[in-house]
């Protein structure tokens, strides 16, 4: 592994990221009630103007000490958010503070990516100039700017890239990148409850090579890692569960419906529920005190509504139709108020869009329609590499990690809520499919230097 060319990846990497992040206009994304989740611990309020609207529209970077309702909500988000709370002096917290954190690992993570990517320089470099265009795209890279859980889910799996690139060998894994692989794996299913069925693909991940001291080792860490996400679940707040079902239910299956008392009556609730159809459970006017909605929750579980798609099979089609699209769009939208990228002061209008760096998203949202077929072909591809090149360390592993991850992320994300704040929601298969792209191209590139070697 030639280490040269990483640190010059990392540092374009974190040098554009806080270029845009930082320059004026500061861009990030808009709180969308989820801030929360992470101010509440600290202790943490916005401070916002009196009578300007605290969320959605405009970005917001000055924290100062107060109280909030709390989350309760587990995230290794929160660890990261702490520990420069910590380093910032004072009680008060500006959100650029954590934008600078999130820019320098994500630079540290294409630094050690690169490092470690197999095939001739010039392969390498255009690969790195991918991660990089991709990675720093302005749609991507304003959630850096934010106290959401998405950083976390993109700073974790980029950094499991990394250990798969390094550790990944066709014999076995020494235990230092075992170790690797369990924290990253780790900190991947943690960062938010959507990410837990990731737990499955780690699991198979630490188990598929045995380490230089015995396969037991492995499967202990795959145990591990399995426990760990059960129990992360079991303590999230069952609150948070059962709104993502009820809009799952209310906002996507019956805002989609063209026949919503019927599928209610399918599912053994009341048809004269009808009537909140496209009615978010945030909203004024929802469903929760009516007494026909008593029994809901008990009603209507996952596997149900799972149930429900599998008997109806082009509703669930025209969900994964939609779901292509809007993780090819890049731009926050949903069955929920836009969120703006701007502040106040710079004079941007309510639920601004911004674009610095856009050549990826612009890309991707110019095909967006196309997604429905183009995604499952990306798909495939890099099953087909990734069986061409499987004797290679680490890169059909890759392959397949970010493919299954795709794919999966996506299934979750539309069966959880549906079309409300679906491309929030795909952000992890977006950065996915994204990433795919780019290791796919240097899989390729690599197989063309080696049948001309």
């Amino acid at each position: 592994m030639r280490p040269g060319l990483g640190p010059v990846a990392g540092l374009l990497t974190t040098a554009s990221a806080l270029v845009q992040l930082l320059r004026a206009p500061v861009v990030g994304l808009a709180d969308n009630g989820d801030y929360k989740r992470v101010l509440a611990p600290l202790h943490l309020v916005a401070d916002v103007p009196k009578g300007a609207p605290p969320k959605f529209e405009f970005l917001w970077l000055h924290y100062v000490p107060g109280t909030t309702p709390d989350a309760s909500y587990g995230t290794t988000q929160l660890l990261l958010a702490r520990l420069v709370h910590a380093l910032v002096p004072g009680p008060d917290l500006d959100l650029r503070a954590i934008g600078v954190a999130h820019a320098v690992l994500l630079g540290l993570a294409v630094w050690l990516v690169v490092r470690a990517l197999p095939g001739p320089l010039v392969l390498r470099g255009l690969t790195a100039l991918l991660l990089v265009v991709v990675l720093t795209d302005t749609r991507l890279l304003v959630y850096l700017n934010s106290f959401y859980t998405e950083p976390s889910s993109l700073l974790s799996l980029l950094f499991l890239l990394a250990a798969v690139l390094h550790a990944w060998r066709p014999d076995a894994v020494r235990m230092p990148g075992l170790l690797a692989l369990t924290l990253t794996g780790a900190a991947l299913v943690t960062a938010k409850s959507q990410n837990v069925p990731l737990v499955l693909l780690v699991a198979v991940l630490l188990v598929a090579r045995p380490t230089t001291q015995g396969r037991w080792r492995s499967v202990t860490a795959a145990v591990a890692v399995v426990l760990l996400a059960v129990g992360y679940l079991q303590q999230q707040p069952p609150g948070l569960a059962m709104s993502n079902r009820y809009n799952a239910v209310f906002v996507e299956l019956l805002g989609s419906s063209d026949a919503p008392a019927a599928d209610l009556r399918e599912l053994g609730l009341d048809p004269a529920l009808a009537s909140y159809e496209g009615i978010a459970i945030y909203s004024p006017g929802n469903a929760l005190r009516d007494p026909r909605f008593d029994g809901f929750f008990e009603q209507v579980t996952p596997a149900r509504l799972a149930a429900f798609y599998v008997r109806h099979p082009d509703r669930a089609l025209s969900l994964a139709r939609r779901g292509a699209v809007a993780s090819m769009e890049l731009v926050p939208r949903g069955i929920s108020p836009p969120l703006g990228t701007r502040t106040l002061a710079s004079g941007a209008e309510p639920y601004a869009d911004t674009c610095k760096l856009c050549l990826y998203s612009g890309l991707s949202r110019g095909i967006r329609d196309g997604a429905p077929v183009l995604l499952p072909l990306l798909w495939l591809a890099a099953l087909a590499v990734a069986w061409r090149l499987w004797r290679t360390d680490g890169l059909p592993a890759v392959l397949l990690l970010l493919a299954s991850s795709a794919a999966l992320s996506t299934a979750v994300a539309l069966l959880a809520e549906g079309e409300f704040e679906i491309v929030k929601h795909l952000y992890l298969a977006t950065v996915c499919n994204a990433l795919l792209g780019v290791f796919l191209v240097h899989a390729l590139g690599l197989l063309v230097t080696r049948r001309r070697a």
